[in-house]
């Protein structure tokens, strides 16, 4: 019993160690496609240095080489810019603004980016007919201010990109991508999974699973704020492996964050700490100043749940020096209110009131409904503690209905309706597909049968006219020995009539002869 028990241990080690090999393949395999694809670029910016071949590569490049390191692509990006000028090529020109905007945002260089976006909107007005420029210029325009958290002013450049973007491609999903994200941020829960589900649909249509892994990541956004944790981390775990088989390490560090704040809220916090803890080394090495105040204020509230308010102190207040730094103001506020939950728990009250009325201003110029609720609430905790309970119940009246608007039960129904209406849809187009298929192959095997019979028909006509060809021939051949044997009677006929003919001359002749020469009146010479 103990030696099958050993076996059985063996057994699974040995099983564990092939896996963990098969596992190290799949991912070197991955990354040397990753690479071989950023070589394959490189080499076509090499062979056309200064033509529009070589300038889309450089784009495409400066888009791969920023999934790794932001400083490269940085670069990269100004290359294209130069060279894009030097073409006179508005188009990709902006496409140079936009990722350099984006560079210089995450990197906390909001000036910088400012002026990206600034040169878009002049390169706009400077090619009023031209589509495709004024779709990028809302695109960086509305992600601009989003990422500030101003979600209010930078809807209407979403809104406007999607009436222009009609056909079903990487753009127009990519615009519902984005609508979802700013809806989620708003805390218009309904509207972000509504578009994050068409987003979805749309990048499984045109096969595009980059678009698929960051509207799986988005819809786990969604259903955390509805703090519906088991579907949330079903969606964030669907988005990590097409991410890991991409090899995309950027979007990966957000995707990591959201399965902390699932095993946070579950109460699972050494798994909350070492998500938040890889996306923040990830952030470091990338320096995304933006997307590491986020990860640091996610961690502090973890702390502060976990009972460690010292170090939820110092990591919120290290994550709100770096949203200042990063221009979002949304953020900004929502740090800070976490930062008074903790002096109220301190029991330090200076300037709380007017920190918690500015936070709850903010909020609300910006649409972010979710934290504008936890200002209400927090005032209401905030005047509760001081006895002031005519303002506490009116605070936390607000709360609760501003709460249900957001993640009560009519919203969850409507979210709930969503993603079945898409997974009904989705069902109905396989059917369908599986329909078509079985049509085309019903379609294919009438074709085979209908040749088979169109090869019969003409095997048995050939076999048909070949036999009446043979006896034609046959035919004509007994013919034609007839009239043969016809002509030789006919010739031989008369060449007897003839012999015949000349022999009885030739005996009358005699006759005569051999009667006047005898004087022979014999009668039966006469004869």
């Amino acid at each position: 019993m103990s030696f099958l028990f050993t076996t059985l241990i063996s057994k699974r080690k040995v099983l564990k160690k092939v896996v963990l090999i098969l596992f190290l393949l799949i991912n070197v395999e991955i990354a040397f496609s990753q690479t071989t694809l950023i070589d394959s670029l490189k080499n076509i910016v090499a062979v056309h240095p200064g033509d529009t071949i070589g300038l889309n590569a450089l784009l495409n490049l400066t888009d791969e080489v920023s999934r790794k390191d932001m400083g490269p692509a940085k670069v990269l990006a100004h290359q294209a810019i130069v060279l894009a000028e030097k073409l006179n090529y508005s188009l990709k020109l902006g496409n140079g603004y936009q990722y350099l905007m984006i560079f210089h945002q995450n990197g906390g260089s909001l000036d910088s980016a400012g002026y990206y976006v600034n040169k878009l909107e002049q390169l706009s007005n400077e090619n009023p007919d031209n589509r495709k420029i004024k779709i990028n210029y809302n695109q960086t325009a509305g992600l601009f201010y989003k990422n500030q958290g101003q979600y209010s002013r930078s809807l209407p450049f979403m809104l406007d990109n999607l009436n222009l973007l009609k056909a079903e491609n990487e753009s127009r999903a990519g615009q519902l991508l984005n609508l979802g994200n700013t809806y989620n941020n708003m805390g218009d829960f309904a509207n972000a999974v509504h578009y994050h589900l068409q987003g979805l649909d749309l990048f499984e249509k045109i096969n595009n699973i980059r678009g698929q892994s960051f509207c799986l990541q988005s819809l786990g956004n969604d259903f955390l704020g509805l703090k519906q944790f088991e579907q949330a981390k079903n969606y964030f775990e669907r988005s990590v492996k097409l991410k890991e088989e991409l090899g995309d390490r950027r979007g990966l560090i957000n995707t990591w964050s959201g399965l902390g704040d699932v095993y946070k809220e579950q109460n699972q916090f050494r798994l909350a700490e070492n998500y938040y803890l890889k996306s923040l080394r990830s952030l470091r090495e990338m320096n995304l100043i933006l997307g590491e105040s986020k990860t640091q204020n996610q961690l502090g509230l973890l702390y502060k749940k976990m009972g460690d308010i010292p170090r939820a102190h110092a990591t919120l207040s290290a994550g709100l020096a770096l949203a200042k730094k990063g221009g979002d103001s949304t953020l900004s506020a929502a740090i800070n209110s976490n930062l008074v939950d903790l002096v109220l728990l301190e029991k330090k009250e200076y300037e709380i009131e007017n920190t918690l009325f500015n936070n709850l201003n903010t909020f609300i110029n910006s649409g972010d409904r979710i934290n504008e609720a936890l200002s209400y609430y927090r005032l209401s905790e905030y005047y509760q503690s001081n006895n002031q309970f005519e303002k506490a119940y009116n605070n936390l009246k607000k709360y609760e209905q501003l709460k249900d608007s957001v993640e009560g039960k009519e919203v969850l129904i409507q979210i709930k309706d969503l993603e079945q209406k898409y997974e009904t849809e989705k069902k109905e187009k396989e059917i369908i597909l599986l329909k078509k298929d079985q049509e085309l192959q019903a379609l294919a095997l009438s074709r085979e049968r209908t040749n088979v019979i169109l090869f019969a028909f003409a095997l048995f006509s050939v076999l048909i006219i070949s036999v009446l060809l043979v006896n034609r021939y046959r035919l004509k051949n007994r013919a034609n020995r007839m009239m043969e044997m016809e002509r030789m009677r006919n010739t031989i006929a008369r060449d007897l009539h003839d012999d015949i003919g000349s022999t009885l001359s030739s005996i009358n002749i005699m006759s005569q002869l051999a009667m006047n020469e005898n004087g022979n009146t014999n009668q039966q010479l006469k004869k």
